[in-house]
């Protein structure tokens, strides 16, 4: 989705930069209610640290796509970067130089590639997936129990453990999470399957919208049992992707956001009303980012 010339274009960029802005700014407001002092523009707050880091792979990429053996150099970084103790999870930069090495590698995957892998194992299509899989499940399975991998090894954080273990860990997940992708790509073809197609093309009103549901949802089952906490999370997960991955949702998310950069471009043509709402709520925004100090200094003296 990142190849075009268009995907990096101001008005792409500002479109990412818009979202990403009101996102973090609704969760400033939201942790000021709750009487959370921890209050950055910087701050990716729960799931916002991808569209920040997609500003930076696009704006990034069409200058190193070049270099030779890229992917594995980003693969090396990646591995290496969990050394770089002076950044904490809750900084952007590590998740950044971790999951470049992914979309670097969509970035360079050619369509003819693809066309030729499924094309390749058309014949025995399931037989091959299974396969891709199997090996996958298998290599995580072993390393997982020999090297008595916790959570906070397979977070894209700086290394709790010492020497070389927790980057053979990294490296492997790497691979994992590689062979499970190409075991997708061997699976699908250019058939679109019309949900599965519809919610995949509908995907970012789906990643900017689930979170608010996903915080409210945690403290709803709070005090359930584990196997009605399993079943309620994959009924809610079921209506989340139906609802957000609907067009009518995207339709109205993407008309909002555009509107938005047409305030900021100074571009509306559309609908005078909805395009001063947009900018009265990107002003509300904007000032509370920059009352930050004052909401901060409130807290900490307790008004």
């Amino acid at each position: 989705f990142s190849k075009s010339d268009h995907s990096r274009s101001l008005r792409s960029i500002l479109l990412l930069g818009v979202a990403y802005f009101l996102y973090t700014a609704g969760f400033i407001f939201f942790n000021l209610y709750r009487g959370i002092p921890e209050l950055s523009l910087t701050y990716p707050y729960y799931s916002s640290w991808y569209i920040l880091s997609l500003i930076i792979w696009r704006l990034i990429t069409p200058y190193i796509e070049k270099i030779r053996g890229i992917v594995f150099i980003m693969i090396v970084i990646s591995v290496l970067s969990g050394y770089w103790t002076e950044f904490d999870l809750k900084y952007t930069a590590v998740k950044v130089i971790v999951f470049f090495p992914f979309f670097m590698a969509g970035y360079l995957l050619k369509s003819d590639t693809v066309n030729k892998l499924q094309q390749y194992v058309s014949t025995k299509r399931i037989a091959s997936v299974i396969l891709v899989l199997c090996v996958a499940i298998a290599y995580g399975v072993f390393t997982y129990r020999y090297f008595n991998i916790t959570i906070n090894d397979l977070l894209p954080n700086y290394y709790v453990r010492q020497g070389l273990q927790p980057a053979i860990v990294r490296f492997s997940v790497l691979v994992t999470a590689g062979l499970c992708i190409a075991a997708m790509l061997c699976f699908f073809n250019e058939k679109q399957i019309p949900l599965l197609t519809k919610i995949g093309k509908n995907s970012l009103s789906v990643y900017l919208l689930h979170r608010p549901v996903t915080l409210w949802f945690t403290g709803f089952v709070l005090y359930n049992s584990e196997q009605e906490q399993i079943l309620k999370a994959c009924i809610c997960t079921f209506l989340v992707i139906i609802v957000f991955g609907s067009d009518f949702v995207s339709d109205k998310l993407k008309s909002f956001l555009n509107t938005c950069v047409d305030a900021l471009l100074g571009e509306g043509t559309g609908s005078y009303l909805k395009y001063s709402v947009c900018r009265i709520l990107l002003l509300i925004c904007l000032f509370e980012i920059l009352a930050l100090p004052a909401f901060v200094a409130m807290e900490v003296f307790g008004y």
